[in-house]
């Protein structure tokens, strides 16, 4: 894995390649300039925690980034996924498989043993592949439903 500093404070980003690089990157900037601590946060913990090699929680981290945001753009403290969604179509049109979509990669955080829920044997059940895409995704999604809902 090759990692990128980034920020102010630096972080260190771990990347599987330039346009991932640009791509998480440019999502961060977009938080930032939105003024998402949380998300950003979330984000910073989710690529130490990667960096680490502790892949389950960096999904955690960076699954919590996609919550904080949710609960930022719809302005509700118990916001849910379905919520931003709904949210996100009050100003553009969302293909019903892209909302499948959304919500199926959000299910999957809570479904598998060990990323969301208590780990009962003590093993890692992502590998660094998953957490990184994750990462990536996590991080894409939260500066979509930033840009989407400024409009």
């Amino acid at each position: 894995m090759a990692y990128r500093v980034y920020g102010n404070p630096p972080m260190l980003i771990p990347v599987s390649s330039e346009e991932d690089a640009k791509a998480i990157t440019k999502s961060i900037e977009t938080l930032q300039q939105a003024k998402e601590a949380g998300a950003n946060a979330h984000l910073r913990k989710a690529a130490e925690l990667l960096s680490a090699g502790k892949f389950s929680d960096s999904v955690r981290e960076s699954i919590h980034a996609v919550e904080s945001t949710v609960k930022s753009v719809t302005g509700k403290a118990n916001a849910k996924l379905s919520d931003g969604l709904k949210h996100i179509e009050k100003a553009t049109h969302v293909p019903d498989t892209l909302k499948t979509a959304f919500i199926k990669l959000y299910a999957y955080t809570n479904a598998e043993k060990g990323i969301r829920h208590a780990s009962i044997d003590g093993d890692d059940i992502v590998d660094e592949s998953l957490a990184l895409f994750m990462f990536s995704t996590c991080a894409s999604f939260c500066a979509y439903l930033i840009n989407v809902t400024r409009k």
